[in-house]
């Protein structure tokens, strides 16, 4: 790429930054764009198709970047074991913590969490074909990426970074499957536990969620 092109492109991207920490995507102009990169509007629009694709190509970046960050599933089958990867999202997510804020922020919440998980199901399919016809691994990965996410987005703005990282390596929680087949019917019961650091079992009984003591075979070593 040309250095030019590169610096261009560099400039319009911080400004866009700067500007979506203010406004949210929808309310983003591209004058005030173009005013903060210090160019003109038919610089933006050369390089750009509009303010969106300049924001949805950010958000590749970062999706991109947090996929980077996550490369262990477990030291067996992948999913097996739930510590190391929710060690590895929790870490990806303060690393780019800014930038997660900044342009996920709103009803953009759920396009980032829901691309993060689908990235990592087609990271561990690659590793481990027999995943795409094993759901409760499937729903073991679903927890893990939107709990961990949950739990980023409720205490970022609590913590600096360094008790962020601190708090979510401690903060594991461990999923637990039950032994029975699962069954999937429309309305229905899923075989599906998640033990907690609180000694609790939470278990889906379709329409309703309880709580009972975990017991401690079931917690993950």
């Amino acid at each position: 790429m040309d250095i030019r092109v590169a610096r261009t492109e560099r400039a319009i991207e911080k400004a866009c930054m700067e500007l979506r920490a203010k406004n949210p995507l929808e309310k983003s102009k591209i004058k005030d764009l173009c005013a903060l990169a210090c160019i003109n509007k038919s610089t933006f629009y050369a390089h750009y198709e509009d303010i969106y694709a300049l924001s949805s190509g950010l958000e590749t970046k970062v999706i991109g970047n947090i996929l980077a960050c996550v490369t262990d599933f477990g030291p067996n089958r992948p999913l097996d074991h739930t510590e190391e990867l929710t060690q590895g999202l929790f870490r990806a997510f303060v690393q780019n913590q800014r930038a997660v804020n900044i342009l996920f922020s709103g009803s953009r919440q759920g396009v980032f969490a829901n691309s993060i998980e689908q990235g990592l199901r087609k990271r561990v399919a690659e590793l481990d074909p027999t995943f795409t016809a094993d759901p409760r691994r499937g729903i073991v990965l679903s927890f893990c990426v939107q709990g961990c996410f949950y739990a980023f987005t409720n205490n970022s703005g609590r913590m600096d970074e360094a008790k962020l990282v601190a708090a979510g390596r401690k903060a594991l929680v461990g999923i637990v499957l039950t032994q029975q087949p699962p069954v999937f019917r429309a309305g229905s019961h899923h075989p599906v536990g998640v033990g907690t650091s609180l000694g609790h079992q939470v278990v889906d009984q379709g329409p309703d969620i309880a709580a009972r003591p975990v017991q401690d075979d079931l917690l993950p070593a």
